[in-house]
């Protein structure tokens, strides 16, 4: 029952997901709006109010070098923008408190020009410019994504995807606009000076025959809290593709999945390779999923759960063996060196304890990385890691349903109050996982791993928040 319901929900989420798109909403309806705590739909819109942002913007200097038609900038009356917009506490890269979300923030980093001057009404191109903003967000609360806004004769424009800028930009001839576009594709400036504005010098831009190198930071890579940074040589060409050539790990990341209780903090799986690195890190999360299984089978055992349950449970870590094979062979393809996990052993838990880990590792983020790895095999550019992420999604998927059916057989056993704090620790693994899933992702991972763009995975996440987890007891 849970793994037909599981695959049928998953099968209509990817269906909406192709409506959408990496750069804006507006191919299919969005969905509804709901309130901070995703328990209703909001009855007004999130207000919104500008902010001037000095710091994490993508260069000092005007914008007014930023001249292209296709941006409309070649009349000194029009206008650009480039900023962030969303809830603030994931713009300042914080997990959201649930409910304390009342305002949607713009912080416009850089402008150019004087916003809607030579419209011919002023206050109705600045509301459209609003609106397309707000337009912008997967989730109407949630929600967070860099930009390049643009106003012209009353025409509004708002680009929230670095190809698409980097093609109303082209050719790319000038350090400015191959920062912008660096910028866009969620790289950001080394700051000598914290709070304040990157300059220029701060990426270490360097021309070359064809466009532009630049030594940049990479924060806030899939699944982190707290953010991952690196230290990335890349190269944004003429004509506005951005290929991170090689990247330092200089805070480890944490991939999606299920982590046993006494995990030790992984290696950095530095290498050369951005990607090498992810999936290092990726075969190092399946190997410790291993370990993961066979302490929920030893803990259900002790508390006398039914052998289907152990058997299921035997089985999921007889798949995460292979899974950890799999992405290890692929990972040192891409020049990653995986290392293995260490786990602390404890004595068995409580049966309280337990469903609380299942809530967070099981019920929510091992569903989500169901659902994620099914929409990587569909979208993944590289065929083997494709092939591979086809038979993980398989499996992580009967895994998810593992992970209702142990929090349906424990909570017959938990008190109100029990069951009643795992319903918060899942509210709070819900946004703790939104704040991970809001950052940009660089092509060189997205593209190769079949990774959602923030938008899409947001709208990815609340269609499991309604289709599953809202349901759950």
């Amino acid at each position: 029952m849970y793994e037909s319901h599981l695959r049928s929900l998953f099968a209509k989420l990817l269906a909406s997901a192709a409506c959408v798109p990496a750069v804006l909403l507006g191919a299919c309806e969005g969905p509804a709006m709901t309130s901070p705590d995703m328990s209703e739909p909001l009855a007004q819109p999130l207000p919104i109010r500008t902010v001037a942002a000095t710091a994490g913007g993508p260069l000092c200097s005007p914008t007014t070098t930023l001249a292209s038609p296709n941006l409309r900038l070649v009349n000194p009356a029009a206008y650009l923008e480039a900023g962030r917009f969303g809830a603030p506490c994931l713009l300042d890269g914080l997990g959201c408190v649930e409910g304390s979300i009342t305002t949607l923030e713009r912080r416009p980093y850089v402008r150019g020009g004087t916003e809607c001057a030579d419209a011919p009404d002023v206050p109705a191109c600045q509301a459209r410019l609003t609106d397309a903003l707000r337009a912008a967000c997967a989730d109407p609360v949630y929600c967070q994504f860099r930009y390049v806004a643009t106003t012209s004769g009353g025409t509004v424009q708002v680009l929230t995807d670095a190809g698409t800028v980097a093609a109303a930009l082209a050719p790319i001839d000038s350090v400015a606009e191959s920062q912008l576009v660096a910028w866009m594709a969620g790289f950001d400036g080394f700051d000598e000076t914290p709070g304040s504005c990157p300059s220029p010098p701060n990426w270490d831009t360097r021309p070359t025959t064809a466009g532009y190198d630049m030594t940049v930071l990479q924060t806030n890579g899939p699944g982190c809290i707290p953010p991952s940074q690196q230290r990335c040589e890349i190269s944004v060409s003429t004509a506005g593709a951005v290929n991170a050539k090689t990247c330092t790990v200089l805070q480890p990341c944490r991939v999606l999945g299920r982590r046993p209780e006494g995990l030790q903090e992984l290696g950095d799986g530095a290498c050369d390779s951005l990607l090498g690195s992810y999936l290092a890190g990726a075969a190092e999360l399946e190997a410790a999923a291993v370990t993961a299984f066979v302490i929920l089978e030893r803990e259900l055992q002790a508390h006398g759960a039914p052998e289907p349950l152990l058997a299921l449970a035997r089985q999921a870590a007889a798949d995460e063996v292979r899974h950890s094979a799999v992405t290890a062979e692929l990972a040192r393809k891409y020049g990653g060196t995986p290392q293995p996990p260490v786990v602390v052993a404890r004595p068995v838990r409580t049966l309280p304890e337990i469903a609380a880990e299942n809530e967070v590792e099981g019920c929510v983020r091992e569903t989500y990385a169901a659902l994620l790895a099914t929409y990587q095999a569909a979208h993944a550019r590289d065929p083997q890691i494709a092939a591979a992420l086809q038979g993980i999604a398989d499996d992580e998927t009967r895994h998810a349903a593992l992970s209702l059916r142990v929090a349906a057989w424990a909570k017959a056993q938990l008190s109100p109050a029990e069951k009643e704090e795992l319903r918060s620790l899942r509210r709070r693994a819900i946004t703790t996982l939104r704040a991970e899933l809001a950052a940009p992702l660089p092509p060189a991972l997205s593209e190769p791993l079949g990774l959602p763009s923030p938008l899409q995975a947001q709208a990815l996440l609340h269609g499991l928040e309604q289709g599953l987890w809202a349901q759950l007891a």
